[in-house]
Formats: structure tokens, C-alpha cells, sequence
């Protein structure tokens, strides 16, 4: 009944026989259901709530269905085996049975030790279409009594920490009702959506998801696509630790206030309550509440400052929470959204946690100073160079014309292939190079520096379907330029076939002749989705007086040509970019950029009000919510008389 009210919404809406509930119908049938947004959740997540409930509901009774056909078709003319586990549960034709209708009521634990059963017994195919219906009928049987039982909190971990090559029984606990019943905190975030482009599932699909993820690193074959993950996890001493930190990280969504400071305090009590050690308990709550900081840092900060990486490091405190936070991180973003995770998200979590592993094995009371990570670069540069045979003499010498920055700001490998380009070039026309790598294409352009250099990059790259994400624009003594960046296509995928390499090669060495004749504005229309939202742009300013530089925080909705018109902007403005972080999540950019004079100092305060006017200005300009999404068929005049 309750789809059918939603599916008669969705006709008069559509003006058509739409059985499909896509991203731009969901607010407007919100409002004809009479929701409301609050403090805590939009109207339209309150919508889908529900929505995905009775999802999941009709998912327990299509279940319960195949198994009764399957039993009553498949095997009706087949003898029937029937082979006894224990005194409670028997396996009937390889599917999990309890042996009379009352032992739930006898003994309401069994509900929890049908899914011990099912990860200890991997010979099981499921569950008897019988036991599944007396599992829901009994679910209430799962209350107070039970959660603070002894046993029942000592089946619970064990179903949590129980090793093996299948998949988990959380989320067939999770899909019979009795996961709810035994966290409620669990219950409350069971349908609960966040309205965005960014997180695809709903929280608890999300969690059991992650919880997945962990287990997979300790799977034989995962270090072909997580190399890194398989090791750390494979020294790990308390996995389950680690579960339990993935099912809680966003169990408080949805309250209101900092789900990571109230989901630690869940994870505590979970802890204590299960006679978990206080120092694996702290150790879990802790990965709770900063289960965002690593992702946060990594995307937004720039990890080639020491002083980004000892902040960093002093958090973390030491190894082991290193590398539960590293594999807790790797996990959430790829349960995030199945398109989030990237080559070059790998690239940037593996460098700082390899970063941070290194301040560690210093010390925190010997913190990285800027000269030893130069000199240390150095020396692994100039090791590299000479193995491609490189003399001494003509390393020093390119060497000679480059700030510290530049080493700062580059890794080894970078450097040895800069310093060849430009040892062996004849000092006409610009150095433009080209090469894929594991996180994108990167890309080094080395002229002479002139106005709006990078904006025209920018632009060049922009038009050619092309998305940085991460640029450095550095200037030597002699007033040469190095622009480095990390480009990939527009679906996330790294270029790297010959001819498309050439062609961006070729367009750029055409059109850096003269960069301040480039074409800024790129006229493309926002895509349909990106057109429900309408994020107000803020921009905020923060003085590095340490680096000398002033950095610039962007968050606004994501559009196309976006860094293009912040990068002319800056032109505009007379302002030097150093350094660009950009993050997209969802339709919501939150890009970072380091910033200075011309002279190389912070940017005064006027000059800050004039960027921000300047930007507001141009970004506020083909705005995506300035052009309403075309939902097709009629335009709906007035909501149907419905209710809840």
C-alpha cells in the first residue's frame, strides 16, 4: 500500500506512467507526503526513509519465498537428507533448520547463534523457508534481557571476529531484523539517506559494506587491487577491533550534532558492555571519531609540508593506530559510492601514511624539519639520475636554478625526470611532459613564466575533456616556470593511449605560445542531477605564516569549467597560485588553494575582500540551480490529496 501511494505520487508528478523513483522526483514527492526539513534531516531523507524500509521488508519476503519454492519444487521429489549440527539446529538438504517451532522461545539466543552457526558450517546454503519465517516472527524475543546477557554478547562478538573465506552473517542479520534488535542504535540508522551525489547507500548498507571491505583485505587475492591493505592487515593482532569500528563510525548519523564524537561514545559503551580490554576500547572509539581525519587530510591538506605531516602523525600517536586508521579509511571511501575510489586516492593516502610512518619511526619528539625532507629527497633524486647515467656535473648544475620549494613539493622519481627533460633541453619553446602514472596522467609544463600561464592550462585541459587534481606552479631565479599537475579524464580513468597523450601535448604546445590569448569561458550546461542543488559558495582565507603564503578555501557547488574560472580569477586579482588540492564529493567541491603576491608574501586582507567579491561574482554566474531540472511529461499544477 505504501509503494502504491508513492508510485500513483509519481504519476501525477511526471504527467506520465514513470515507475522508476529517480534523483528528481524525490523532493518533490517529499513535499506531496507532507515532510518537513528540521535541524537533523531533510524532508526528502525523511521521505526515503521509509521508502527503503519497505524495500527491505519486501527483500525478507521475496527470500522467505524462493526458499519455500525451491523446498516445495526442487527437492519435493527428491529424498530428503537430513543431517543434525547440535541438539537445536540440523541441516535439511544443505539449508540451516531449527528442530522444533518453540527453541526460540525456549532459548531467545538462538537467534543469535543461527548466524554463528551459518559462518562456522560454510557448507549451509541458507536458511529453511521455515526457520526464516519463525526468525521473523520472533524477533521481538530479542530485548533488553538478551542484549545484557552474557552469552548473548560473547555469540555476538564471535559472529563479528569469526575468521573465514565467506561472506559475513552481519548483513543476513542485518536483512532477518535481528542486527536492529540487538544494536538498536543500528535500527535507527536503517534507511537513513543522506540527499546527496556523493553517498550512494543508506547507512546501514553503507556500514555492513565496510565491514565487507575489512574482511577482503585479509582475503587471499586482494593484494592484487590493495597491496598495501593486505599487509598492514595481515600483522594486525585484533581485526575485529577493526569491524566493529567500521559497523559504529556512522552509527550516530542522523541525531544531529557530530555523528564522529557521538558514535565514539556508542562504540565505548558497545566495548565496555562486551568485556572488551579499556585499551582495545579506546583504540576503537578513537578510529570512531576520526575516522574522517585521514581522508580529510590527505584530499585537503598539502602532504608534502612536514608540517601537514607531524600535525598528522602527533594525532595518530603511533603504528598500530596508524594502520587501523589507514585500512578503516581505504574501506570507507570505497563503500562510499562503487565510483569514489581511484587510482589516485590510492596514491595520496599511500604517501601520507608512508609519510606519517616515517615521522613515527623519527620520533614525535623529533619532529621533520623542511631541510632534512630536502636533503633525503635529494639524495634519492640524485641516486636515480645517475643509474640513467646523468653526470654529477649537469645534475648540479639544473639543480642549481631550483628553489627549495620545488624540491619540497616533488617527489624523487618527478625530479630525475624533470632534470633530464631539462638538462637536455635546447632552451626554445617550452618543456611539455606527459606520463601515467598509478594515480592519474602527470603532467610538467617549463617556460618562461608569463601572465595567466596555469589559467591557460587550465583552460587548455578543460576543453579537452580533462579534470586536474592537483597542481603545483612553482618559479626559479631565472623567472622559468614549472607548473606540475595530475590530470584524468572526465570518468575518473588515467590517459595514457599514445594518440590521446600526443593530442594533449599538441594542444598545449599550440595554444602556450601565448597563454593570455587563451579562451577562458568553456559553455557547457550543468548535468541534470547537479541542478537540485544549490550549495551558497563560502570562501574562506587562512594566513601560513610559517610557509609565507595565504591559503584559500572554495566550497561551492560543483559545475563545469569551475577551476577554470577560479583560475582566471586569480589572474584577474594579480594573485600567484602555488599550490591547488582539488576534492570534489558529489556536486560539492571543496578545493583548496595556496596563494600569495607577486613578491611571494601572504595576501593582505583588502586584497582577500577583493578575491572574495571577485569570485562570488564570477562563480555565482551559470550558477547549476539557475537552471531547473527537466523532470519530462506534464507539469504537475497542484499535489494530489495524499497523506502518510
Amino acid at each position: 500500500q505504501y509503494l502504491f501511494k508513492i508510485r500513483f505520487a509519481l504519476h501525477m508528478l511526471s504527467g506520465r506512467n514513470e515507475e522508476r523513483l529517480l534523483f528528481d522526483h524525490q523532493q518533490a514527492l517529499a513535499n506531496y507526503f507532507q515532510f518537513d526539513d528540521d535541524d537533523q534531516s531533510l524532508a526528502v531523507e525523511k521521505f526515503m526513509k521509509p521508502y527503503y524500509r519497505t524495500i527491505q521488508d519486501l527483500g525478507r519476503l521475496n527470500e522467505l519465498f524462493l526458499e519455500l519454492f525451491q523446498e516445495s519444487i526442487f527437492f519435493d521429489s527428491k529424498v530428503v537428507q537430513v543431517e543434525p549440527i547440535d541438539s537445536i539446529f540440523q541441516s535439511r538438504n544443505g539449508a540451516l533448520e531449527v528442530t522444533g517451532d518453540d527453541e526460540f522461545k525456549k532459548d531467545p539466543r538462538q537467534l543469535l547463534r543461527v548466524f554463528l552457526i551459518l559462518q562456522k558450517h560454510r557448507q549451509l546454503k541458507g536458511v529453511a523457508a521455515s526457520t526464516i519465517r519463525l526468525i521473523q516472527d520472533s524477533r521481538s524475543l530479542v530485548d533488553n534481557d538478551v542484549r545484557h546477557d552474557s552469552e548473548s554478547r560473547k555469540i555476538f562478538l564471535r559472529i563479528i571476529a569469526e575468521p573465514g573465506e565467506g561472506k559475513h552473517e552481519l548483513r543476513r542479520m542485518h536483512r532477518y531484523g535481528i542486527l536492529s534488535r540487538y544494536l538498536p542504535a543500528f535500527g535507527a540508522v536503517e534507511g537513513q539517506m543522506q540527499y546527496d551525489l556523493f553517498h550512494t547507500y543508506t547507512v546501514d548498507e553503507h556500514s555492513l559494506s565496510i565491514v565487507e571491505h575489512l574482511r577482503a583485505f585479509g582475503l587471499a587475492g586482494s593484494e592484487r587491487n590493495f597491496p598495501l591493505c593486505t599487509t598492514i592487515f595481515r600483522r594486525l593482532k585484533k581485526p575485529e577491533l577493526l569491524y566493529i569500528a567500521g559497523l559504529f563510525h556512522d552509527i550516530a548519523k542522523g541525531r544531529g550534532g557530530d555523528h564522529s564524537d557521538l558514535g565514539a561514545n556508542e562504540a565505548a559503551t558497545f566495548c565496555e558492555a562486551h568485556n572488551i580490554s579499556p585499551y582495545d576500547t579506546r583504540l576503537v572509539s578513537w578510529l570512531v571519531k576520526n575516522h574522517l581525519v585521514m581522508s580529510v587530510t590527505a584530499q585537503r591538506q598539502d602532504i608534502t609540508d612536514p608540517e601537514v605531516i607531524n600535525r598528522f602523525a602527533m594525532l595518530v600517536g603511533n603504528q598500530t593506530q596508524l594502520d587501523y586508521l589507514y585500512l578503516l579509511t581505504v574501506a570507507d571511501i570505497c563503500a562510499t559510492n562503487p565510483n569514489l575510489w581511484s587510482s589516485w586516492k590510492d596514491t595520496l593516502l599511500r604517501n601520507l601514511y608512508q609519510a606519517s610512518q616515517y615521522a613515527l619511526t623519527r620520533g614525535l619528539e623529533n619532529p621533520l624539519a623542511k631541510s632534512d625532507l630536502v636533503e633525503d629527497i635529494k639524495k634519492e633524486a640524485f641516486r636515480i639520475l645517475l643509474t640513467h647515467g646523468v653526470t654529477d656535473n649537469v645534475i648540479l648544475k639544473t639543480w642549481g636554478k631550483l628553489p627549495e620549494n620545488y624540491f619540497l613539493r616533488t617527489d624523487p622519481a618527478s625530479i630525475a625526470w624533470h632534470t633530464i627533460a631539462i638538462s637536455e633541453h635546447s632552451g626554445l619553446g617550452p618543456i611539455i611532459l606527459l606520463k601515467p602514472g598509478s594515480g592519474g596522467t602527470m603532467g610538467f609544463v617549463y617556460m618562461q613564466d608569463q601572465e595567466a600561464l596555469f589559467a591557460a592550462i587550465v583552460s587548455i585541459l578543460d576543453r579537452l575533456g580533462l579534470n586536474i587534481l592537483e597542481a603545483t606552479i612553482i618559479t626559479t631565479d631565472d623567472g622559468r616556470t614549472l607548473d606540475s599537475f595530475v590530470i584524468q579524464e572526465a570518468d575518473g580513468t588515467t590517459p595514457h593511449v599514445p594518440a590521446r597523450l600526443q593530442q594533449i601535448h599538441d594542444e598545449m604546445l599550440h595554444q602556450l605560445v601565448d597563454p593570455a590569448t587563451t579562451v577562458r569561458e568553456i559553455r557547457r550546461r550543468p548535468t541534470r542531477q547537479l541542478r537540485h542543488f544549490s550549495i551558497p559558495t563560502q570562501i574562506r582565507f587562512e594566513t601560513d605564516r610559517m610557509a609565507e603564503r595565504t591559503m584559500m578555501e572554495v566550497i561551492t557547488v560543483d559545475r563545469p569549467s569551475l577551476l577554470s574560472r577560479i583560475s582566471w580569477a586569480l589572474v584577474d586579482c594579480t594573485i600567484q597560485l602555488q599550490n591547488a588540492k582539488v576534492a570534489t564529493f558529489g556536486e560539492r567541491v571543496e578545493d583548496i588553494f595556496y596563494l600569495t603576491t607577486k613578491l611571494g608574501q601572504p595576501l593582505a586582507k583588502t586584497t582577500e575582500t577583493r578575491l572574495r567579491e571577485h569570485l562570488m561574482e564570477v562563480l555565482e554566474e551559470n550558477h547549476p540551480a539557475d537552471h531547473p531540472p527537466v523532470t519530462g511529461g506534464k507539469k504537475a499544477t497542484s499535489s494530489p490529496s495524499l497523506t502518510r
